[in-house]
């Protein structure tokens, strides 16, 4: 009794002394079993330990069996002898365990050296934590003191692995402390980026910059945006940010990491907004999926509101062809954009350089900066909109305002003009009749500068009659080409005394029309008149006639060599009593404008590239032969 009582204090001492050792748990449990077998006089001696499940017993360290299975050689609760132990809780010896029907024998690991075994569970109250053996390799039947003493060294154990246990915890948590730490620093630099601006271009690069940013971001290789349409019900590919190529990808990671220290500072410098139209970027753009039926990958991420991490895009039956051949990459995630429980869209991420596998703690921590970035896209999406409702108001507004301000002008000039029509008919016609009674070329000169000021003042007076009046247009079916062919008759000397050629082309195609012919004639001949005017030198006027197909229009072009419109009074030459030529009355163009919308139709403008302006006229279809 008293060598069994040296032999014990011998070991405990041992299994304390190791247990002070600054050494991992393993290493203190490979010691440990080493002076247990020989504290016993065995020459085998093993520990199993329950993992964090508490449904499995792995061998952990052990003496004279293969070390190759350490760490490998794993039994259920309940199965095996190490199984049975722990399952039950209670010590076995076994003189023969291979008659034992609870021995489970695994070929190669070592065990069929030895003829007979010890076992105890390793106890911490009521949990336990492993089991413990002893083997030998001659038939050994163990004995109560034995078995007391492999007990009492099992319950030591218990507290050095405890011990071992809440340390590793301890460093589990501090880690993770620090990694959540480091998550939430990153997330704030993030954060405070996208606060920088509420424009949403923008916005999108510096999420997609943070995604593929490493150090201050995330650190994917490629990130690609979708936006979600409600309106159509589809996913739109909206920005894409990453190399194309390894020795892209090099450079570019190279001169972040040596000119911006932080987004921030990225971001201040205004090399990240320079424009850049990436190959990546015009791929993304070109992505478009309709999100019902939601069978692909972008699609159910959406529908579903959750995170999809591919490791396999090749054999996922949620991975369309179409879009594994796009991305030329076979692992890559999804992460919603949800802001307010609405998904406004997704994030796409891969490591197609790197090769870096996308973790289930890069999915959480993907997660959590795009729920940041739904709520910034989602801000810059309502500022947008505000912006365009308050636009819209204030353009509603001036249009309400220039309407009531035309219409007190419209009823003061309608009262002038016809005070002053009635005697300018006056002096116009006695005018006239003096002109032809003078004889002396000197009068008859100053008498032709009076009609010339008269016709321009009934000129004045008309075109003012002609914006006040009403539009009306009554409605006869014509043939458009007709109407053209008059005015360039009429207008044919005028023409050629002004050095302008004519190129016509009219289509002999065209349907007819249901218009006002003596309206149309007057819109047009505002527009010719504007040309001639505007070629002081001669030109030549384009005047084309053609059926738009796509939108079964009929347009009539009218295009001159002058020098063009200015880009900054372009918008208001449809304003009435605008005007850049000191004796226009600026009514000619607001008069057709108006004459053509009264007809259904539009009327564009543009500067030719040769110089000179066209104007387009679209009259919409209202006959059979239309279709």
């Amino acid at each position: 009794m008293e060598t069994t009582d040296k032999t014990e204090l011998s070991i405990l001492s041992e299994i304390s002394r190791i247990s002070n050792s600054a050494v991992d748990l393993v290493a203190k449990l490979r010691r440990i079993v080493e002076v247990v077998a020989r504290g016993m006089g065995k020459n085998g001696a093993s520990v199993f330990l329950v993992d964090r499940s508490g449904k499995t017993v792995t061998l952990t360290a052990a003496i004279g069996l293969n070390q190759e299975s350490v760490g490998k050689l794993s039994f259920p609760l309940g199965m095996g002898i190490a199984g049975w132990v722990a399952e039950q809780k209670v010590p076995l010896a076994l003189e023969d365990p291979y008659s034992d029907p609870r021995f489970a024998y695994v070929p190669e690991s070592g065990i069929e050296a030895f003829k007979s075994l010890s076992a105890a569970p390793i106890m911490d109250e009521d949990q336990c934590l492993g089991v413990i053996f002893v083997l030998s390799s001659d038939r050994w039947r163990a004995t109560s003191p034995d078995l007391t003493l492999l007990t009492t060294t099992a319950n030591q154990l218990a507290g050095v692995i405890k011990s071992a246990q809440l340390f590793q915890n301890m460093q589990e948590l501090e880690a993770e402390a620090r990694t959540r730490a480091q998550e939430l620093s990153v997330l704030y630099d993030i954060g405070t980026a996208m606060s920088t601006t509420l424009n949403l271009d923008r916005l999108l690069r510096i999420i997609l910059t943070a995604a593929t940013m490493g150090g201050s971001g995330l650190g994917f290789n490629r990130a690609l945006l979708f936006l979600t349409n409600e309106r159509t019900n589809t996913l739109q590919g909206m920005m894409g940010v990453g190399p194309e190529n390894w020795e892209e990808a090099g450079r570019a990671w190279s001169e972040v990491s040596g000119k911006h220290k932080s987004l921030m500072e990225w971001i201040q410098t205004g090399e990240l907004f320079e424009h850049q139209d990436t190959a990546l970027n015009s791929l993304a753009r070109s992505i478009r999926v309709a999100l019902m039926p939601a069978e692909g990958v972008l699609e159910l991420t959406v529908q579903n509101k959750q995170p999809y991490n591919i490791t396999d895009a090749g054999s996922s039956p949620i991975v369309p062809k179409e879009l594994r051949e796009t991305l030329r990459v076979n692992s890559f995630a999804t992460v919603p954009l949800v802001a307010k429980d609405r998904v406004i869209g997704l994030i796409l991420v891969d490591n197609m350089f790197t090769q870096r596998p996308i973790t289930n703690n890069d999915i959480r921590f993907f997660t959590l900066f795009a729920h940041q970035a739904a709520l910034a896209i989602e801000n810059a999406i309502i500022h947008t909109n505000l912006e365009t409702m308050n636009k819209d108001m204030r353009a509603l507004h001036e249009q309400l305002v220039q309407s009531e301000k035309m219409a007190a002008l419209g009823a003061m000039i309608a009262e002038i003009t016809h005070e002053i029509r009635n005697p300018l008919v006056s002096i116009g016609g006695f005018t006239r009749r003096l002109a032809k009674k003078l004889q002396d070329p000197e009068d008859k000169k100053y008498i032709d500068i009076v009609l010339s000021e008269v016709s321009r003042l009934e000129g004045i007076i008309h075109d003012n009659l002609g914006y006040l009046k009403e539009v009306t247009p009554q409605f006869i079916e014509a043939d458009l080409n007709d109407v053209i062919g008059d005015i360039l008759l009429l207008y044919g000397d005028e023409l050629t005394q002004r050095r302008i050629r004519i190129e016509q082309d009219l289509s002999r195609s065209l349907p007819r029309l249901m218009l006002d012919a003596r309206q149309i004639k007057q819109a047009v001949i505002n527009i010719i008149k504007n040309a001639m005017e505007a070629m002081e030198n001669g030109g030549t006027l384009f005047v084309k006639t053609h059926l738009l197909p796509e939108t079964q229009e009929t347009a009539i072009e009218i295009g001159d060599t002058g020098p063009g419109i200015p880009a900054k009074v372009m918008h208001n030459i449809f304003n009435p009593y605008y005007s850049t030529k000191p004796r226009g009355t600026g009514l000619g163009l607001p008069i057709t404008n108006r004459i053509i919308k009264a007809h259904k139709g539009k009327i564009e403008i543009r500067n030719r590239e040769a110089g000179g302006v066209i104007f387009t006229i679209k009259l919409p279809c209202r006959t059979q032969g239309c279709e």
